[in-house]
């Protein structure tokens, strides 16, 4: 069974700092425009889509560095693999 919601929390920052088990086939990381801040509670916007079409949208606002987003479609399951923009 897969989880109908996860919390994240956002660190900001560039990609170097990443922490992921994931595979390079599963994981990329890109930095736009020098990254992102990395100052506590500086914003980002923050999308999250599934990986298959990007058609289910489990989160889109805004988010501070320090905070914690929700993605979630209940009552559907989440995805194992989504795409954060």
């Amino acid at each position: 069974d897969r989880p109908l919601a996860m919390v994240f929390r956002y660190n900001g920052g560039l990609c170097e700092q990443s922490d992921n088990i994931q595979n390079a086939d599963l994981f990329q990381c890109f930095d736009f425009q020098g990254g992102p801040p990395v100052d506590v509670g500086a914003t980002s916007f923050i999308t999250v889509t599934d990986i298959k079409g990007g058609s289910i949208i489990y989160h889109a606002d805004t988010v501070a560095v320090g905070g914690e987003y929700t993605v979630s479609d209940e009552p559907f399951e989440v995805e194992a693999n989504m795409n954060i923009t």
